[in-house]
């Protein structure tokens, strides 16, 4: 991994949203660089990680084509993980 910024999307056909997503510049094992995006809320990231890469990219960033997985190598899983739609209206977390 090179460096972590944080893009704004585009919503087609539509405007510039200024919600960043977190998305890393890395170093291919074949001496190639691109873009991939850190999903999920939060990360532990840092310049000389190592991650493992699939080849889904963000829907609204068109540049990034890479998505980086979870626990494999120095990219931890998330722990406290929030619900999107809430279970008989409880807003909780739970224990992956």
């Amino acid at each position: 991994m090179l460096r972590i910024n944080f893009l704004t999307y585009l919503k087609r056909n539509w405007v510039l949203l200024l919600t960043a997503w977190p998305v890393t510049k890395l170093k291919l094992s074949s001496k190639k660089k691109a873009l991939a995006h850190i999903p999920g809320q939060g990360h532990n990231l840092r310049r000389h990680s190592r991650v493992l890469i699939h080849g889904t990219g963000a829907r609204d960033l068109p540049v990034v084509n890479y998505t980086c997985i979870r626990d494999v190598y120095d990219f931890n899983p998330l722990y406290l993980k929030r619900r999107r739609r809430s279970i008989n209206r409880s807003t909780s977390t739970f224990k992956i």
